[in-house]
């Protein structure tokens, strides 16, 4: 009984290191309202126009990374599958520097300001940190983290991907689409 026990343990807390953190809103999104009136943006509209709030209190925007595949991945820092997935970022970061950009925007689902900041001295990624100022996750209909998504050197979206498949499909799926989406360092 208790090896059955500890069997559907391990498989409910696969599940949800697999899904995701969600967050505690259940109110409809901005995206989801659009899309039932029929007034859908799109994640490529969204994007264009979207700008976050670095930790300086400047504003970025997608077209900072031209040239490079970005990830804009939604986390923050109580999500453990969002923070377990940064050192594979990472390493993709340092293998292709010049084709690869990871833009973490922190929705303000229950992280402030300083929780980041906090986070950002305690640990070295090179990433570019930011806050999302302009609902892009309320708009994108974004529920839970981590939420990626992958927009291509020329800024088009590429697509979206809801959670993490472990470390190593992660790295495989995100390497893959730095080859296909850019060119070789020179």
């Amino acid at each position: 009984m208790y090896r059955l026990g500890s069997i559907i343990l391990s498989l409910f807390l696969s599940g949800l290191l697999l899904s995701g953190c969600s967050s505690d809103s259940n109110k409809k999104s901005s995206a989801q309202a659009q899309a039932a009136s029929g007034k859908e943006a799109g994640p490529q509209k969204l994007l264009e126009k979207a700008t976050f709030t670095d930790l300086q209190g400047n504003k970025v925007g997608i077209q900072r990374f031209k040239g490079k595949l970005v990830i804009v991945d939604f986390w923050e820092t109580w999500c453990g599958p969002c923070l377990q997935t940064f050192p594979t970022l990472q390493d993709l970061v340092e293998e292709y520097p010049n084709r690869f950009a990871v833009l973490a925007v922190t929705p303000g689902f229950m992280d402030k300001p300083e929780d980041t900041r906090n986070f950002v001295r305690k640990n070295d990624y090179d990433f570019t940190f930011v806050r999302d100022t302009d609902s892009l996750a309320a708009d994108l209909g974004i529920q839970s983290i981590p939420y990626k998504v992958f927009i291509g050197p020329d800024s088009n979206y590429i697509r979206t991907q809801i959670g993490s498949r472990g470390p190593e499909k992660d790295y495989d799926e995100i390497r893959s689409l730095i080859k296909e989406h850019t060119k070789a360092d020179i």
